[in-house]
């Protein structure tokens, strides 16, 4: 009970600070929900939470480097081998929206679910 409570602490202050970021960058034409999209148009459902049979929400950080890619990610979840497996499945990978600064850290929420 303490985990589950301890980890929807940590999803509510890690979108907290997610909106905090959005709303100071109010004419950023690359707003979260875009970026979002193309963030999960790159993942699959990783094996490890199929194994489980579990759903959920991972928050991913990551910049963009020179090259409008993917860089510097980070995955915010207590299991080692879904962050590895979400960030080889992202490293590397094209972002649109030319203009994206590379100094700036982006999140986005990203949310598994099962299928029947």
């Amino acid at each position: 009970m303490k985990l589950i409570l301890f980890t929807i602490c940590t999803l509510l202050s890690l979108c907290t600070a997610l909106n905090q970021t959005s709303s100071a960058r109010p004419h950023d034409p690359t707003g979260p929900k875009i970026l979002s999209r193309q963030v999960a148009r790159y993942l699959t459902y990783p094996d490890v939470l199929q194994q489980a049979d579990r759903a959920g929400v991972v928050v991913i950080s990551f910049r963009i480097d020179t090259r409008q890619r993917m860089a510097d990610i980070r995955v915010h979840s207590k299991d080692e081998s879904l962050n590895a497996e979400l960030i080889r499945q992202l490293l590397g990978k094209p972002m649109l929206g030319a203009g994206l600064d590379t100094q700036i850290r982006h999140m986005v929420r990203i949310r598994f679910t099962m299928k029947d």
